[in-house]
Formats: C-alpha cells, structure tokens, sequence
C-alpha cells in the first residue's frame, strides 16, 4: 500500500518537471519560488537583479517592461538545496554519484574525451 502511494507521489512529481510551466509551480509550492509583479527593464535592470541574487532562489518577473505578454526567470539552477529537491537527491555528494555524466549523456566516446579535455583546460 504504502509503495503505492509513494510510485504515485514519484509519478506527480516528474509529470510536474515536463516542461518550465510545470516546475515553476512546483517550485511556487515548495516555497522555492520568489515571484514579482514589479515592473523590471529586461536590459540592464533583470540581470542586476539577478547578479545581486545569485546563489538564492529561483525568481519569477511577471511584468517586463515592453514585453507584454512575456515573463523572465532567473537562478533557475542557482541554489543547490533547490537542486536537490528538483531532481530528488539527498545531498550534493549523492547528486554527484547519482547524476549522469557527459559520456553518458554523450553518444560518441570522441565527444566525451573532448569535454573532459576542455574541462582540464578551465
């Protein structure tokens, strides 16, 4: 009984990261979300904003000036703790044990050599 319940909890929750929609009111939900209905230039003003809160939670601007019906989100993928929650992992050192690598999600062996070589280089 109680696997059960837990499949179905699994099943709502990766239907809820089928597209941004979706994971945003996931996040809304789980408190993880900071939204806005301020209004933010999409020139210099968002990418301020984002820059002053990196590291933090996701933020959602409803209303961009000059985009009517458009709205922006920054730090998606900005604060760990909220990347462990998205993709179900316990902690950092299990997200890395867990998490595919390149060559996995690579098809070809040469590509996967190359990324790791860039990856020296930084």
């Amino acid at each position: 009984m109680q696997e059960a319940v837990r499949k179905k909890k699994i099943q709502a929750e990766a239907q809820a990261f089928q597209d941004l929609r979706g994971t945003l009111e996931w996040l809304k939900a789980q408190g993880d979300l900071i939204e806005t209905d301020k209004p933010v230039d999409p020139d210099l003003e968002v990418t301020g904003l984002q820059k002053h809160l990196d590291g933090g939670c996701p933020v959602l601007f409803n209303n961009v000036k000059g985009k009517p019906d458009h709205r922006v989100v920054t730090n998606l993928f900005g604060d760990m703790n909220v990347i462990n929650k998205m993709f179900g992992w316990k902690d950092d050192v299990s997200a890395r044990a867990s998490s595919p690598t390149r060559c996995r999600i690579r098809s070809s062996r040469l590509r996967c050599r190359r990324a790791k070589r860039r990856a020296r280089k930084w």
